[in-house]
């Protein structure tokens, strides 16, 4: 009884602090939290170029300096930052699964951080557990199969994004296809759980978010739309598009994220202008926008090539309790975006030689729609 009381008083205290944090507008959301005084210092410490072609993906694997690398070179590896030796030494990865073959577009994490999963152009999906060579003087790793399932590369094509969902003590892959298929692969099985169609009119699927509570999906398509499902339910709730401004331009949503502490919302990374949107999946509008370019906000299409900047990558954090955006994107810059205290946003990474010279300011700009701060860069115009 003196357990169950105690397992009692533990649930209502969790209780309370959800009930406390909605109350503040956000629940605390299984984020990694930094402390306050956290401000990334953007100094190189080692170059890493051991793959011969594109990188497609990276992953950091929770609670271990391991992180994971995904290429078209058809090899997935492993790296472990303990291991790098600077910046004028060839750092090497400390596995390199190779028996996939094609091109390994994505992959993530799976079965407790204990199994590495990759996704292959030519339809495969590989899992494999990391494993230490028992006689190793260096403590070499090694992989272990778990896992290998393909796809039916007629009905479904190859998998563009996945994420691991444990809902009800399940293992499930979920991964949305070329040909818009919304998937669930049961890795006990391995069976799919669910094969949820999309509706083709909305364009390619190019990105998905999974809120961290796991009730909802959201994906991104090569026609600026967004489509919300409820995996409760597996129905779609929502769906709207991203219209450009009004422009006769396609905005592609590259990347998608829930946000760090507000229910209901998702980041998108749209094409052109390092734009990112922070909208409202109840009312399908914006809230606040981020705008990284040499043109003002919501001006037209230009031949200006800093103009078709896009952000490729997009990671989310919260620093003391404010929510924080870090963003690369393929005009060679890292940004550190602070949402709730615009003033304190920075450039941490500038492009190659000659970027030293580019002003960079963040201005905080409120008009009658929605809130959106961008950096101007002076030197471009």
């Amino acid at each position: 009884m003196e357990n169950l009381q105690s397992l009692l008083n533990h649930k209502k205290e969790l209780y309370k602090k959800d009930m406390q944090g909605m109350d503040k507008g956000y629940l605390y959301y299984p984020f990694y939290q930094a402390p306050a005084s956290w401000a990334p210092k953007g100094q190189l410490v080692a170059h890493i170029h051991d793959h011969l072609q594109a990188v497609n993906k990276i992953k950091v694997i929770p609670d271990s300096t391991y992180f994971v690398s995904f290429s078209d070179d058809s090899t997935t590896k492993i790296w472990d930052v303990n291991k790098m030796e600077g910046l004028h030494v060839i750092n090497k990865p400390r596995l390199v699964y190779s028996q996939q073959g094609g091109k390994i577009k994505t992959g993530c994490y799976c079965m407790g951080n204990q199994s590495i999963v990759a996704a292959s152009s030519n339809g495969t999906i590989h899992a494999f557990n990391i494993d230490r060579e028992p006689n190793s003087k260096q403590k070499a790793l090694k992989a272990k199969d778990v896992l290998r399932w393909e796809l039916d590369p007629s009905l479904h094509g190859s998998v563009v994004e996945m994420t691991e969902m444990t809902c009800g003590g399940q293992n499930v892959l979920a991964f949305v296809t070329t040909k818009g298929h919304l998937c669930g692969l049961d890795l006990r099985t391995p069976n799919l759980a669910w094969d949820l169609e999309n509706d083709p009119r909305h364009g390619l699927m190019l990105s998905m978010a999974l809120d961290p509570f796991q009730n909802w999906i959201a994906l991104g398509t090569s026609l600026g739309y967004h489509i919300v499902w409820d995996m409760r339910f597996q129905l779609p709730i929502c769906n709207w598009k991203h219209e450009g401004h009004g422009r006769p331009y396609v905005h592609r949503i590259q990347q998608l994220s829930s946000h760090p502490n507000q229910l209901q919302t998702v980041l998108s990374a749209a094409s052109g202008n390092n734009e990112i949107s922070v909208w409202d999946m109840e009312t399908s509008t914006r809230r606040q926008m981020l705008w990284a370019s040499p043109t003002q906000p919501f001006g037209p299409m230009t031949e200006n090539p800093q103009q078709h900047n896009s952000v490729r990558a997009l990671h989310t954090c919260v620093v003391g309790n404010d929510p924080v955006l870090l963003t690369g994107g393929t005009d060679r810059f890292i940004r550190l975006w602070h949402l709730n205290n615009p003033s304190e946003s920075s450039c941490i990474v500038k492009a190659g030689v000659g970027s030293e010279k580019i002003d960079i300011s963040y201005r905080y700009i409120i008009n009658c729609k929605y809130m959106y701060m961008y950096a101007s860069r002076a030197d471009f115009n």
